[in-house]
């Protein structure tokens, strides 16, 4: 190693992320102690030394990267609220859409796909081993679903992405154990990756849930193809509340996350992060369904 050892040098050593470093060495009680300790032995291993003045400039200089994993309508309307409100706060952002070439002391990853690097400060989109921010899509499927089970509906599918998407494989994993609990014997999964997907299925189901709401308006279009009426016939639910999920006919019942309050909450936490004031590791979101005309259902 050249000259003085740095704190991303601990870090590295440790096998921690930068901002986890900065806790030990401020004293702060939000690492556990196996961490503290590896950060510890790193420091003692490589004889390091904060510096007084590196600290006094990292404190009124706050500067993050963001990494986006995935351009998709809700993650881009949490993080424009995500850099506004930090704006406020007189906090930097850079964006990025790759960690490859991502180095920055304190690193967001907006991403729906969990991903395992020590230099991530926080994510948001997925629950992690680390400060992560995610949404309670369990509780809402499972609403959902029997919600409609009440009304005396048999038979369901889940048109979904690839389940290395988290929210995807949430909600397969809360469909199939509701499809259990409940003894309905009548259920497909699919995964969805080219046209005429609904067409697919061995049967047609009285309910599609859609895990996004692009799957659920390319339903709805193929099944109005095939002349057959939503709601009325089948009830299709999308997911994420795009923005031209409420304009078009039928008007798509769906589940709306990653909202613009939600943006300034993650900012909120973002900067307690930054201050290193004691912030739980995980945090988990409300989701809300908003009902419209594509689902014959009440809530």
């Amino acid at each position: 190693m050249r000259g003085k050892p740095t704190i991303r040098d601990v870090a590295e050593l440790a096998g921690v992320s930068i901002s986890t470093v900065s806790r030990v060495l401020n004293g702060k009680d939000t690492v556990n102690s196996y961490l503290k300790e590896k950060v510890l032995e790193a420091v003692k291993q490589l004889n390091f030394q904060p510096s007084k003045v590196a600290q006094s400039f990292r404190k009124k200089l706050q500067q993050i990267s963001i990494v986006v994993g995935q351009w998709t309508e809700p993650i881009l309307r949490l993080l424009t609220a995500i850099v506004e409100k930090l704006d406020e706060f007189g906090v930097h952002v850079n964006l990025s859409t790759s960690l490859e070439n991502t180095y920055a002391d304190f690193i967001v990853l907006l991403s729906e796909h969990l991903v395992r690097d020590n230099r991530i400060s926080l994510q948001i989109g997925c629950e992690t081993d680390g400060h992560s921010i995610f949404f309670d899509h369990d509780n809402t499927v499972k609403k959902l679903l029997e919600q409609f089970i009440s009304v005396g509906k048999r038979s369901f599918a889940l048109l979904s992405e690839e389940l290395s998407n988290y929210r995807a494989y949430r909600m397969y994993t809360t469909f199939i154990k509701v499809m259990f609990k409940h003894g309905i014997e009548k259920y497909e999964f699919l995964k969805v990756d080219g046209e005429k997907g609904i067409m697919n299925l061995s049967f047609l189901p009285e309910v599609v849930l859609c895990s996004n709401d692009r799957i659920a308006l390319e339903t709805i279009s193929i099944l109005t193809e095939e002349g057959l009426n939503v709601p009325n016939q089948i009830s299709v639910v999308g997911y994420g509340n795009f923005e031209f999920s409420q304009f078009v006919s039928p008007s798509i019942t769906t589940v709306e996350y990653m909202t613009k309050e939600d943006g300034k909450f993650c900012a909120e936490i973002i900067q307690k992060l930054l201050t290193e004031d004691q912030v739980e590791n995980k945090v988990l979101l409300k989701t809300r369904i908003i009902p419209r005309n594509s689902a014959m259902m009440s809530i």
